[in-house]
């Protein structure tokens, strides 16, 4: 904390430095004691993150507070901003998600499955349009002319 001399009329009780002198005090404030550092409390990988196990602020009022808390867990984990509660906390909650998810292959299998129950119109759309162009290129490829005019499978 600051020295009397940058701080001549004491502190308010949330620690910020008093620009006026009260009214009708005599004496300064005493400066607040410094927190220490805690070790952060880690969710289990099914609890909601709606606050941020190292610096406990919320984010209830975000649309996605799970993603709010993973964006500013990063953000205070990298470059000029970085701070070792957020590193530790960061780390600890990457580990604990990964334990139970299994093989790439198997996430992304989950990923898509629950994408296609959440979205049944656009998955079925998106599925018509592929199978409808794998039909295309199978009738170009029968008439000879899908590598003949430039069309190629990846365009």
């Amino acid at each position: 904390m600051s020295t009397n001399a940058d701080a001549p009329y004491g502190y308010t009780p949330t620690g910020r430095v008093r620009k006026k002198p009260v009214k009708n005090s005599k004496a300064a404030l005493p400066a607040p004691a410094p927190t220490p550092l805690t070790t952060p409390q880690v969710p289990t990988p099914t609890a909601k993150l709606i606050k941020c196990p190292a610096c406990d602020k919320h984010f209830q009022h975000q649309m996605n507070p799970q993603k709010a808390v993973w964006q500013h867990l990063f953000h205070y984990t990298k470059g000029y901003f970085a701070r070792e509660d957020h590193k530790v906390a960061y780390a600890a909650l990457k580990e604990e998600r990964k334990k139970g998810k299994g093989a790439k292959k198997e996430r992304e299998r989950a990923n898509s499955a629950r994408y296609r129950a959440n979205n049944v119109r656009n998955a079925k759309w998106s599925s018509e349009m592929g199978t409808s162009k794998l039909q295309f290129e199978r009738i170009l490829r029968r008439a000879g002319e899908l590598f003949g005019t430039g069309i190629d499978r990846f365009s």
